[in-house]
């Protein structure tokens, strides 16, 4: 509402219901359960390294360098699939402009015909939203599959470490079985905060467009009290020459 109208120029008449509407419901679902889903699958990856730590902190420790690869490796994919989305909710938009526009002017496009190129306007914008996505999923699901990589190239380093350390009489059997068994469940946890934490990616790509027009300020500035400010408005309406001829000829035109 405190936008000015050049602001509203360059949007075209459904990209604000868009946003309200689709990105709203990014935000809501990367903002509903997937939190206690994701703080449940990562603590349940730290209660498994506390477990193989107290079982035999050799062997859970070299297991534990296997942690800052995979950070690094969720940290670099986030940043493109933050932009990715951001890029494909905007064609997106792009997109419901033109229908939205369409729409409205249904008889002029009828009557001119161009129903066949505002369909591949529409369906241009379409495919950049859908390739956009792709590459976001892509890199995502890419994530994951580094991340069992890495994991399971963890375990057979800890099941040849451990047999070394089952030789040499430093710990036992039980031991290694049971570091790599919580280790694994929280490596499965920890893959499932990851599908949590894409709801968080794709919520902070939609937020971002939001949260762009909320904290953009007018150019007249954000708070001004400049001009006058009347504290009491009262007018009146005064018609001076008008007769039923002139009443009759703007009905008749």
């Amino acid at each position: 509402m405190r936008q000015n109208a050049a602001f509203f120029d360059q949007l075209g008449p459904g990209e604000i219901i868009t946003r309200i509407s689709a990105d709203t419901n990014v935000v809501q679902e990367g903002l509903s359960e997937k939190i206690e889903l994701a703080l449940s699958a990562i603590s349940t990856f730290i209660a498994a390294y506390v477990v193989g730590f107290v079982k035999y902190w050799k062997l859970t420790l070299i297991m534990t360098s296997m942690t800052p690869v995979m950070v690094l490796l969720m940290y670099g994919l986030k940043e493109y699939v933050v932009k990715y989305t951001k890029l494909s909710l905007a064609a997106h938009g792009q997109g419901v402009v033109v229908i939205e526009e369409a729409l409205s002017s249904i008889r002029t496009v009828t009557g001119f015909g161009t129903q066949e190129s505002l369909a591949k306007e529409y369906n241009k914008s379409l495919d950049r939203a859908q390739a956009f996505g792709l590459r976001a999923k892509c890199i995502m699901a890419s994530g994951v599959g580094a991340l069992i990589g890495i994991f399971n190239l963890g375990y057979a380093l800890a099941s040849w470490m451990g047999s070394k350390y089952i030789i040499s009489g430093e710990t036992n059997l039980p031991a290694v079985f049971t570091i790599l068994l919580v280790l694994m469940l929280g490596s499965f946890a920890l893959g499932k905060a990851v599908q949590h934490i894409q709801a968080f990616v794709e919520a902070a790509g939609a937020a971002s467009a939001i949260y762009a027009t909320i904290d953009r300020v007018p150019p007249w500035g954000e708070h001004t009290n400049q001009g006058k400010v009347m504290e009491k408005v009262e007018g009146h309406i005064e018609l001076r020459n008008v007769s039923s001829s002139h009443l009759h000829l703007a009905k008749s035109e």
